[in-house]
């Protein structure tokens, strides 16, 4: 039988807009073109004499079906459009037998960020008008634990998956949710507990051909590429077919297993003072952990990224503040980043200390001599409150394997101590019976505290920037707010992008430590930015204040996770959140949170204190929290639990009143009045502060005359002073230099150089 010839058209260009329905991907800042791509089988009769005949003239056939895509009306789905593009193609051409439409979004980078490959292919035939629709999604790209041997599964490795989706031809309705299969195909392989790749495809085929009830797919072909996967290969590969019917079956008998399901290396050890406890029973553990070599915030953040890899054996419940602190034992070494957190595992001691050994040497320790310098140093402080000793048992005298607990040397270090006391500063030390905030108290009296709470801003995605660490209680710090709106209550003039980059050089020439971009208004009255709009504003200035040179932190003033996304991308290492975690949840297709996103990102976040931060004049009366520094200390508290039950870093939280947010004149000035009292006790305690002042409507008031915000300058001058002697570690303005003058004299003043809180 004689093989049919081919015509292919690939990749067409037309407009993503055209569609109503679902898009192929969630929107992103910068919109893309979908592919239109056609094939179409023949048997035409073709002369080899330069006459072509019967041909098939491809370039009419596109113009065709591009007129299709360009006309006015919407389609509700990439389904409705593919089965046009047959329908039209046979009803055009009578030449055209069967062919086969292909719609596809290319994969495309945005910073770190990067989507798969999606699409749509629809098969069709003219007589019978029978064939099937395939959705696929290519190149989707995870961090997995899998694999059959242990150490395959002691840390996530990348795997590219491909998913082929075959279901019957559409008739009506909306399509399938192609962003939302991603985001279910993700989310089933991050909740995967299998060994092999196998497995996993197989669990992937099966969640792809569960969802989207309203289309019922035939089949699903699972194929899972793991590079470097064994010695000497480039990769391997791993492909599935399955239908519904496979998972209808009872499943078969299991086999023995061969193999660990553990995460961790299995220990042959049982130590004896905790011969009780059981790998299904949860331990309350204490671990500190330094760093004085390489990226110090880069080797503490990878520990911890390690230990929530492994969160079915251990779950990090809480962080302290960040530390830096000078060398002890052996001096002559760089200084240390120090902090701590508490963690609930099923691992005992020595198991425990197994793993962290291992993290040690994965984020890159090496050996070195005794209390010098190192990658990380993760030490096992507390357990439950069992008292523990198994070096009569450990063997040679070398130190290795050995563990005492508690730490044998706590009392002697702050830089252990200090980070204890920010999170469990009433735990009672087994053996001395003392409580953590008194053996730290004692510690402090004996000796002057050479620990400093440090502020971290990580280095911007894709750059050669350093981390920027900022002692707290040293100075006050600079944010400089560049408005890229044209409607802000602060600016004179409509703000464009090249005047927005101009304002954010002059402010870092004028002395500021920081800039705040942002693209939304919370003016009273503001109207109301789409997301796109938001981020046409700031990406554009974030982006060229980077090309620039600019190193400083740069914050982006929003409260969309998308906008925090692709600023970040763009070169912002900050979140300024006027709704301190509680605005808006997005249409996106896994409904994250700013949360969830902060986490991921792994950047700062300055909480705003407000009761809706769009409604600033309103719901200001605080009479039943007993005053308005309270209510601010509980509601605003309330928040930043919340941000660290969500796992925020402790030292990633900033904590900023909300001035001129659902408060009163005289609630404003009361706040200011008692701005130190805010985090002196209660959930907020010593989390570092930021004061926006500059140009507030109440400082117009008390001033007892009409001011237009750019009148307020001198008022704000009184009110960053005032600020600064409270102990405020940030202040927001407008104005830098003048402002710089100011905090200079106030910090000469007030400052208290060593630990304030």
């Amino acid at each position: 039988m004689q093989e049919k010839d081919v015509v292919k058209v690939l990749k067409v260009a037309v407009s993503e807009s055209h569609l109503a329905g679902y898009p192929l991907l969630a929107p992103d800042p910068y919109p893309h073109k979908l592919n239109l791509s056609f094939s179409i089988p023949h048997d035409l009769p073709v002369s080899i004499d330069g006459d072509e005949g019967s041909s098939l003239d491809y370039r009419l056939i596109s113009d065709t079906l591009l007129k299709l895509c360009r006309r006015k009306e919407k389609f509700q789905g990439t389904e409705e459009l593919a089965e046009e593009l047959c329908r039209a193609a046979f009803v055009a051409f009578d030449a055209i037998k069967e062919i086969v439409v292909t719609i596809e979004k290319d994969r495309f980078r945005d910073g770190d960020h990067q989507e798969p490959n999606v699409g749509l292919r629809a098969e069709r035939t003219r007589h019978s008008y029978s064939g099937e629709d395939t959705v696929f999604i290519k190149g989707l790209s995870l961090e997995v634990i899998a694999g059959l041997h242990e150490w395959e599964r002691m840390e996530r490795t990348n795997i590219v998956v491909d998913v082929d989706l075959i279901c019957n031809p559409w008739k009506g309705g909306g399509g399938l949710d192609l962003p939302g299969l991603v985001a279910s195909l993700k989310k089933s392989v991050m909740d995967a507990d299998v060994l092999g790749l196998e497995s996993l495809a197989a669990s992937i085929a099966q969640t792809a051909l569960s969802y989207g009830r309203q289309h019922p797919s035939k089949q699903a072909r699972v194929k899972i590429t793991k590079a470097n996967a064994i010695p000497l290969s480039e990769s391997v590969e791993v492909e599935v077919t399955r239908t519904p019917e496979y998972f209808a079956r009872p499943p078969p008998q299991a086999l023995a297993p061969t193999v660990s399901n553990k995460r961790v290396p299995r220990m042959t050890h049982k130590p004896k003072s905790a011969s009780a406890s059981s790998l299904s029973v949860k331990h309350t553990v204490v671990v500190a952990i330094g760093s004085n070599t390489g990226d110090r915030c880069a080797n503490i953040e990878q520990a911890l990224r390690h230990m929530e890899a492994r969160h079915e054996i251990i779950t990090i419940s809480s962080t302290s503040f960040l530390y830096e602190s000078d060398p002890m034992y052996v001096l002559d070494q760089p200084k240390f980043l120090n902090c701590a957190i508490t963690a609930e595992t099923t691992l005992r001691p020595l198991d425990l200390l197994s793993l962290l050994k291992h993290i040690e040497d994965v984020v890159g320790r090496k050996k070195s001599v005794r209390n010098g310098p190192r990658a990380l140093d993760l030490d096992i402080i507390f357990y439950d409150t069992i008292i523990y000793d198994n070096r009569k048992s450990s063997g040679d005298g070398s130190g290795v394997g050995e563990l005492i607990i508690p730490h044998p040397r706590l009392t002697e270090r702050e830089f252990v101590l200090r980070p204890l006391n920010d999170i469990i500063p009433d735990y009672v030390h087994p053996a001395l019976k003392t409580t953590v905030s008194t053996l730290h108290t004692a510690l402090l009296t004996s000796n002057a505290s050479t620990l400093r709470k440090v502020l971290l801003f990580p280095p911007p995605l894709k750059s050669e920037i350093p981390p920027v660490l900022w002692p707290l209680s040293s100075q006050t710090y600079i944010m400089a707010a560049i408005n890229a709106t044209p409607d802000s209550f602060s600016s004179t003039n409509p703000s464009t992008t090249d005047l927005a980059v101009e304002e954010g050089l002059a402010a870092v020439e004028a002395g500021a430590n920081m800039i705040d971009v942002g693209g939304y208004s919370t003016r009273p009255g503001a109207a109301e930015v789409s997301p796109d709009e938001e981020l046409r504003r700031v990406i554009p200035v974030i982006r060229r204040l980077r090309e620039h040179g600019i190193t400083l932190p740069i914050s982006v003033d929003t409260f969309r996770p998308s906008v925090l996304r692709a600023a970040v991308a763009a070169g912002a290492n900050c979140l300024n959140d006027v709704t301190a975690l509680a605005g808006e949840v997005e249409n996106h297709p896994s409904d994250e949170s700013m949360a969830l996103a902060v986490r991921e990102l792994g950047v700062p976040i300055i909480m705003m204190h407000s009761r809706g931060a769009h409604d600033a004049g309103k719901n200001n009366d605080y009479s039943p929290q007993g005053g308005v520094v309270e209510g601010v200390r509980v509601e605003l508290g309330a928040r930043m639990t919340h941000a660290l039950r969500c796992g925020i870093r402790r030292w990633h939280l900033i904590a900023d009143p909300g001035f001129g947010f659902s408060k009163t004149t005289e609630g404003n000035i009361e706040l200011l009045r008692r701005f130190e009292e805010v985090t002196a006790s209660g959930a907020l305690t010593g989390f570092p502060t930021l004061a926006g002042l500059s140009r507030k409507t109440f400082l117009g008031k008390v001033l007892d005359r009409e001011t237009s915000p750019q009148e307020r300058e001198w008022a704000t001058g009184a009110g960053v002073a005032a600020a600064v002697q409270q102990g405020a570690d940030i202040v927001r303005v407008h104005r830098v230099a003048e402002m710089r003058d100011i905090t200079k004299v106030a910090d000469k003043l007030w400052r208290i150089t060593s630990l304030r809180r």
